[in-house]
């Protein structure tokens, strides 16, 4: 039977869509014992926090629409987010990178350190070179820019509910 930190390691084809770093794949030991759902239908619950609502909407009713996720929630503020996560056991929580008191690498911290165990997907419009990095280290399992495609925010959430680390395609190559 693999260890705990085994089973939270990016896939293989995973880690060559997303090319992740080892790096990474180590910061996700300090996580926790991450998401591991005791029966494969069950389905993924993602909080969406941006203090954008117009952005807000959008992300969820995205994630919504793709019929994969058993609930999605919206948080217009860090601190919203994490009254909300402390209430209910969200499995991602998709948060702005800029939000107004606890902005969303704040946000992963305190999850980490409460042990709340959702896996944070940052998300930002505006990309800082070791951004992401710094991003990871904080607890964050994925790292997305607003201006990528649906498909690739979908893929981020998709990758961090199972687990895994993703980094947007044009952030992957700096880390």
């Amino acid at each position: 039977m693999p260890a705990a930190h085994e089973e939270r390691r990016v896939r293989p084809a995973q880690a060559q869509a997303c090319m992740v770093s080892p790096w990474a794949l180590a910061l996700l030991s300090r996580i926790g014992p991450g998401l591991a759902r005791s029966k494969p239908d069950m389905r993924v619950q993602v909080l969406v926090a941006d203090d954008d609502r117009l952005i807000c909407e959008a992300h969820a009713m995205l994630l919504e629409q793709s019929g994969e996720y058993a609930a999605v929630e919206r948080a217009y503020d860090g601190e919203h987010a994490l009254a909300l996560k402390r209430d209910r056991r969200f499995d991602v929580c998709a948060a702005d990178l800029h939000m107004p008191g606890l902005n969303g690498i704040d946000l992963a911290r305190k999850i980490l350190e409460e042990g709340l165990g959702a896996r944070v997907v940052l998300v930002t419009g505006s990309h800082v070179p070791g951004q992401a990095r710094g991003a990871l280290a904080a607890g964050c399992t994925a790292y997305v820019l607003k201006g990528g495609s649906p498909r690739e925010y979908l893929e981020a959430v998709r990758i961090a509910a199972a687990g895994g680390v993703y980094l947007g395609a044009s952030v992957a190559q700096e880390a």
